[in-house]
């Protein structure tokens, strides 16, 4: 899939960083971390399900929780991986006590791993990695739904729809990588993804933020209409070309486009599928 670059980065750069990001999900994939733990986040969006921007960093959630997980193996398999291909990289783990990157979407743990992978003396390639060792109980509710028709398990997009919704109504203009949620509901709206009410209540209810069901929608989009009136359109776009994407669309971007886009939004009172906040 062709992604968006920044206007400083080359077409080489650009062709080095996705090969860097497939030989590592391949390597993933190939030893079994699939089979423990899913991709979520924006991720989710950029490498599952087609949004053009490149990933910022990707970001997963064990299944069950182990807090003991040990990421170490899949690190050192994932660097041969690299070797393999004639090219050495440096690989570096943390462990990290901080709010789930994941949340509300794989929960909200306390406790994750944070991994590096770069190619010594390029500081330009560099891929991120974190992992949540401890799902919330809310990742029971959402187990179902996980998308294991890829290559690895993944939040579905009409769930990714609403976590990214729920974030833009808790999130604050000025925080670091606001812009990728603008982008992404403009993109989730411009591809006819339909906001499931179902999930997004049970999401913004995680996060103390109680709505009726029968004004939700209506509700959802005055509040998202009083956060485009927040915008600050400069910041939004020098935040996009730090993440290393400044995609062609976003030359449209200004408050009225972002209006257009949530009076556009396409809502569904409950999500097709066998993941239900009732059940």
């Amino acid at each position: 899939m062709k992604r968006s670059i920044s206007n400083n980065e080359s077409p080489t750069l650009s062709r080095m960083r996705s090969a860097m990001l497939d030989i590592a999900l391949d390597s993933l994939h190939g030893h079994g971390f699939f089979s423990m733990a899913a991709l979520g986040g924006h991720a989710a969006a950029e490498v599952a399900h087609g949004s053009p921007l490149f990933p910022g960093h990707l970001e997963f959630s064990l299944l069950e929780r182990d807090g003991r997980f040990d990421l170490a193996p899949f690190m050192k398999k994932l660097s041969s991986d690299f070797t393999a291909y004639g090219l050495d990289v440096s690989v570096s783990l943390k462990r990290k006590r901080s709010p789930a990157v994941l949340a509300p979407i794989l929960g909200t743990p306390p406790h994750g791993i944070k991994a590096e992978i770069r190619v010594p003396g390029e500081p330009s390639l560099a891929l991120a990695l974190s992992l949540e060792t401890s799902p919330s109980p809310l990742f029971s509710l959402l187990d179902p739904c996980l998308d294991r028709s890829k290559r690895f398990s993944c939040i579905p997009l009409p769930g990714f729809f609403a976590w990214n919704v729920c974030s833009l109504l808790s999130r604050h203009a000025a925080d670091k990588g606001f812009a990728r949620y603008w982008f992404h509901l403009s993109w989730c709206v411009e591809n006819g993804v339909e906001l499931p009410l179902d999930c997004l209540l049970h999401l913004l209810l995680h996060k103390g933020v109680v709505l009726e069901p029968w004004s939700a929608g209506k509700v959802v989009r005055e509040k998202l209409h009083v956060q485009v009136c927040k915008l600050d359109l400069n910041a939004l776009f020098s935040d996009m070309i730090l993440n290393g994407a400044l995609p062609e669309r976003t030359r449209e971007w200004s408050p009225e486009y972002f209006s257009g886009i949530v009076d556009s939004m396409k809502v569904t009172a409950a999500w097709q599928s066998p993941c239900r906040p009732d059940e």
